[in-house]
């Protein structure tokens, strides 16, 4: 009976040396950051630009968007820069607002906005030929 409390006891402070030592190595949480902003989806057309400050108005919504070296513009497809841009043209993008308030763009798509489907294109269904007995008998005729 005594050995089997002294090994009960034995089980239960290796148990918790163990409890403490991992504790004690445990890594420190990381410090909370402050979240960026989510992103606002924005689209419409360049009414006018400041090549001063780097920035877009875009109607309808009539929205000032600063633009500045990671913002990433793409025009048809292709990588393009500030200067390429015209008033006029349709664009779409993302942005978020900064510290001071200001929109910024994350990223700027110049040329006609994806083509939003209501539904999905129907399926065609084109059945297999049917297939064709090489070796089996043919079926008995039927009387008329």
């Amino acid at each position: 009976m005594k050995s089997i409390a002294r090994c009960a006891a034995r089980i239960l402070a290796f148990v918790c040396a163990g409890t403490v030592a991992l504790a004690q190595t445990a890594p420190a949480q990381p410090t909370p950051t402050t979240p960026r902003p989510a992103p606002h989806r924005y689209s419409g057309k360049i009414t006018t630009i400041d090549p001063k400050t780097k920035s877009l108005t875009i109607l309808p919504d009539k929205l000032v968007i600063n633009l500045t070296d990671t913002t990433k513009i793409v025009k048809l497809k292709a990588p393009a820069k500030f200067e390429d841009l015209m008033v006029g043209e349709t664009v779409t993008g993302f942005d978020h607002k900064d510290a001071a308030g200001n929109w910024v763009a994350d990223s700027l798509n110049v040329g006609p906005a994806r083509q939003v489907l209501d539904a999905p294109a129907p399926k065609t269904f084109i059945a297999p030929p049917p297939k064709t007995a090489t070796n089996a008998p043919a079926p008995p005729a039927k009387p008329n």
